[in-house]
């Protein structure tokens, strides 16, 4: 359980930093402008209600970003805290699969096509006869 507290007061301090904070305002402004282009070029330059909305938190987005970055706090905290786990669940998932998928068949094949005995182990038993006259 120690791990989730150093976890979050990693992403706590991080998510602090009013640099971190201006990249999410980026981030999150870049998200918009892509959402506008795929409404532009589905729909056309028609600045229906959708596309006014659109733009408008566009700019709204930016303008915090500029000024007032710790807005962004908990959204950025929360952003963190949902890449974190993802990344968790992710890396085990993605070694399982490699497990599976590659390991597991090598391990088969080899099996099957060895020819060698199996190593068993054993106690070795070993006889001297030693020389006390040697020794002195």
């Amino acid at each position: 359980m120690n791990w989730i507290k150093t976890t979050l007061s990693k992403i706590i301090e991080t998510s602090k930093s009013p640099k971190k904070q201006k990249e999410f305002g980026y981030l999150s402004a870049f998200v918009i402008f892509i959402i506008l282009g795929i409404s532009i070029y589905k729909n056309g330059l028609v600045l229906n209600q959708s596309q006014i909305f659109i733009g408008s938190s566009l700019l709204l987005i930016l303008l915090i970003t500029f000024t007032l970055k710790r807005i962004f706090l908990p959204f950025l905290t929360l952003w963190l805290l949902v890449g974190e786990l993802l990344g968790f669940v992710t890396s085990y998932f993605i070694m399982g699969i490699v497990y599976f998928t590659l390991f597991s068949p090598i391990s088969l094949l080899l099996r099957l096509f060895k020819k060698e005995k199996t190593y068993k182990a054993a106690w070795v038993l070993v006889d001297r006869k030693i020389d006390y006259k040697k020794l002195s």
